[in-house]
């Protein structure tokens, strides 16, 4: 086994980069999590949207004609 001189400092620069490497892991998990909730948020407003603007279009279109009177 070779020894080297540096080897404290090259552990302790793979221990920050496990570190990073899990606070990233972390924040993807919460990112991805934030991203499906959104999604199913989206969905369920382009459902909603899809029903009232289907019940809009079927309103019937009253109008008022000039020989229409107030009786």
């Amino acid at each position: 086994q070779e020894y080297c001189p540096d080897i404290q400092r090259q552990r302790k620069d793979v221990k920050q980069l496990q570190t990073r490497y899990s606070n990233v892991v972390n924040q993807l998990k919460d990112r991805e999590s934030l991203l499906q909730e959104g999604a199913a948020k989206n969905q369920e407003f382009q459902s909603t949207s899809k029903s009232l603007n289907s019940f809009l279009d079927n309103l019937p279109t009253y109008q008022i004609n000039p020989s229409d009177d107030l009786a």
